[in-house]
């Protein structure tokens, strides 16, 4: 034991002597104003263990400006000869002075195509030494700047028809960019560059004509300019939805699968909203059953999901599942994980709990740290092959037993992925031959982690770990959503209203974002929700008022970042991998409204809504995400927590005991802030509504026991329900689901308001 100890102390000593020791290169045509400052990289190299590793081993010995960036992605180019510099007003400053255009790359840092590229061109002196001549170079992260990647990425959809990253832009100092494509070869890159340079010095006028062409297409193609405000009726944006339906394999249409959770979640919503007024045809609505469950089976049951680890891969890159691109995104993790327990409680399916308790489970395993927060991803590659982690050999598979039931092999390149049917998961054979799948990928270098902890993917993920408490009373979920939303409300400075991107620790970016704060304020009303303690709900309210001090203007435009920018202020509304902060907006605005703390969306916010409203209604499949958080403002929530009385009571509906996919147990638990009160059951005066479950037969219901209370406004006696109680119903027989409705009146002492009736499926 000594001798092992001995031996690792020696490797730490000399990597540690090697990092202490290394000598850099400046980029090729370093201009001699920025030598001074080479000096300060090495320094700052010299306490970057990490990077400077992982760049010995792969790129090589240069050294530029992106050395003092807290990105991982950006410092994985700190060691190219190509002199890269982070975005900010210096790099334009130096470009409108010199003249020189910029060339910008946009990527993050478990992009498969980033690495390739990389690898290919940025390491290589002859393309740096091609950028560095007449351009200056700009890499951004775009998990730390979305507000500057949707601006570009939407040009290059405008452009090319579709988009993906790398994003390689040239632009002049305004930004407006001369040329924008994705992933280029070296020997692309080689042609191009010299002959931009050569245009731009002898004909710029041409080439900002062709950059201002592009800009007025994606000024043009802003739907957010219309003021509708009556929305399309929910039962056509299914039928046109419905078009795009794989009705074999599941998800959209096409060879690429994604799992799309904004398009899961509006569908699970929509067969709530269904019930019980018939919003959709008997048609669409088995439709979207149908291509619910066999979305998700699909999803559960391939390789998009890890079998061997938990957790879920970005995207399918087949049409039937089967080969995943193997990068795993926190925000797949937890948009997945809210997916399946609404569904799960939507369908009764347990299974599906299982699968998030899993997935869960991965996150705190692989991207957790205690004091901080969630890292934000896990990259594709291994030793530069993809998929060569999650992967496994031939040789690594011919000692283990494969040939049990519910065992899957799917062959990928010259490697195998191999996964479980679930109903065979629990046999003795297939536990001791996962345990060995384990020990073999734990054998293994580590992935490379992205250990950026972004607040709005955080605020996700605080939101899913909150919403499986609230299903399934997990009590190590809600403590640890807890935990780390703390952490996230001491990155907001109340005095100045800012909201940090990244950790306290990290450099801060640019730009305060509209989605921090949004989705931010959506996880601290979950939380209120788990809980019931106000000062999640307090925080949510004054996060809201900041936002739309900071991001929403008169006119009712919503702006995705601060301080404002031509055209990379503009707030993203199709949907996308993450939803669209906008919705994310109105989603806040409606449940503080419930809660009681702010006024009605349609009178705060009324010619937003309205704008949203126009996009929803001339793209409704590509808008989901504001489809969603607009029907909800006009049906009303179906979660399992409803508020009414203006927030000063509260309903938590539970199922107790679900048999063969039906609930036949049911409570609804309920809260009264103190001083209200509902009536009972039998109210002693006509006038008030009587607490009574309707729409329901064959069932036994039990209430709470009455109350007699004398109040200011009546001078009998009321008999009342107040405080904390349940209402329970057990179905006498096997009966289909059942649309059941819970009219509530709230009094207190002074006022009776308006009688309100809350939807539930039983």
């Amino acid at each position: 034991m000594r001798k092992i100890v001995l031996l690792i102390v020696m490797n730490v000593a000399m990597y540690v002597s090697l990092v202490e020791a290394q000598e850099y290169l400046e980029p090729p045509l370093l201009p001699k104003t920025e030598k001074q400052l080479f000096k300060q990289w090495e320094r700052v190299a010299s306490t970057r263990g990490k990077a400077v590793k992982e760049s010995l081993e792969t790129e090589g010995l240069y050294l530029n400006q992106l050395i003092n960036s807290s990105s991982p992605y950006l410092l994985q180019h700190a060691f190219h000869p190509v002199n890269w510099k982070p975005w900010s007003t210096d790099v334009f400053n130096s470009a409108k002075s010199s003249g020189h255009l910029i060339v910008l790359s946009i990527g993050y840092s478990t992009c498969h195509w980033c690495h390739v590229m990389a690898r290919e061109s940025f390491s290589d002196e002859e393309v740096a030494t091609a950028i560095n001549k007449d351009f200056l170079a700009i890499k951004v992260d775009r998990e730390e700047l979305p507000n500057i990647d949707h601006y570009y990425k939407s040009l290059l959809e405008v452009a090319k028809g579709t988009a993906g990253w790398p994003i390689t832009v040239v632009i002049d100092s305004n930004g407006t960019p001369i040329f924008i494509d994705s992933y280029l070869t070296k020997q692309q890159l080689l042609n191009l560059l010299p002959r931009l340079a050569k245009l731009w010095r002898d004909n710029p006028s041409f080439l900002l004509a062709t950059g201002k062409m592009l800009e007025n297409s994606l000024s043009k193609s802003d739907v957010n300019r219309g003021s509708d405000k009556k929305l399309l009726a929910l039962d056509e944006v299914i039928e046109r939805l419905s078009n795009n339906f794989d009705s074999v394999n599941g998800g959209a249409q096409g060879n690429t699968k994604f799992p799309n959770e904004v398009m899961l979640n509006f569908l699970i919503n929509s067969l709530r909203w269904a019930e019980p007024s018939n919003r959709i045809s008997e048609l669409n609505n088995n439709k979207v059953a149908n291509f619910l469950e066999g979305t998700l089976e699909m999803i559960s049951s391939r390789n998009l999901r890890d079998h061997i680890e938990g957790g879920f891969h970005r995207y399918a890159t087949d049409s039937e599942w089967l080969v995943p691109h193997f990068e795993k995104m926190l925000y797949n993790q937890a948009q997945l994980s809210l997916v399946m327990l609404e569904y799960s409680r939507f369908s009764n399916q347990e299974s599906y709990l299982n699968i998030v308790n899993e997935t869960l489970s991965f996150i705190l395993r692989a991207m957790y740290h205690n004091d901080k927060g969630f890292y934000s991803a896990l990259d594709a590659e291994l030793e530069q092959t993809e998929g060569g982690f999650h992967t496994f050999s031939k040789i690594e598979l011919e000692s283990l037993d494969l040939n049990l039931e519910g065992v899957v092999i799917t062959p990928f390149k010259d490697r195998f992925i191999v996964s479980f049917v679930d109903a065979n998961t629990k046999s003795k054979a297939i536990m001791q031959l996962h345990q060995q799948l384990l020990t073999i990928r734990q054998s293994r270098a580590s992935l490379h982690r992205d250990e950026k902890i972004i607040t709005s993917w955080n605020a996700l993920t605080v939101k899913a770990f909150a919403r499986s408490y609230i299903v399934q009373h997990n009590q190590e979920h809600l403590s640890i959503s807890k935990q780390i939303a703390e952490r996230l409300w001491h990155r907001f400075d109340k005095q100045e209203g800012t909201l940090m991107r990244l950790s306290d620790d990290s450099n801060k970016t640019p730009y305060l974002l509209l989605e921090d704060y949004a989705f931010l304020a959506d996880a601290f009303i979950e939380l209120y929700d788990a809980t019931s303690d106000r000062l999640w709900l307090n925080r949510a309210t004054t996060l809201y008022g900041v936002l739309e001090h900071k991001f929403y203007q008169d006119d009712g435009t919503l702006l995705a970042s601060y301080p404002h920018q031509a055209g990379i202020a503009n707030v993203r509304l199709l949907d996308d991998e993450v939803m669209t902060p906008a919705a994310v907006v109105v989603e806040v605005a409606e449940k503080l409204h419930r809660r009681g703390t702010l006024k009605a969306p349609e009178k705060r916010i009324p010619q937003l809504l309205n704008r949203l409203t126009s996009v929803v209604n001339e793209q409704p499949q590509a808008t989901l995400a504001l489809a969603d958080a607009l029907y909800r403002l006009k049906f009303g929530s179906r979660q399992s927590v409803r508020y009414f009385a203006q927030g000063f009571g509260k309903v938590v509906s539970k199922c107790m005991e679900v048999v063969s996919n039906r609930c036949n147990k049911m409570s609804f638990d309920i809260q009264l802030a103190e001083g209200w009160h509902i009536n009972s059951t039998h109210p002693k005066q006509d006038y008030l509504l009587p607490t009574v479950v309707q729409n329901v037969s064959d069932t036994k219901i039990e209430y709470p026991a009455e109350r007699l209370v004398k109040l200011g406004f009546e001078k009998e006696p009321l008999s009342v329900f107040e405080g904390s109680f349940s209402i329970k119903l057990y179905k006498q027989k096997d009966f289909a689901t059942q649309v059941i409705e819970l009219p509530l009146q709230a009094c207190s002492d002074s006022i009776c308001l308006q009688p309100e009736r809350l939807s539930f499926r039983f």
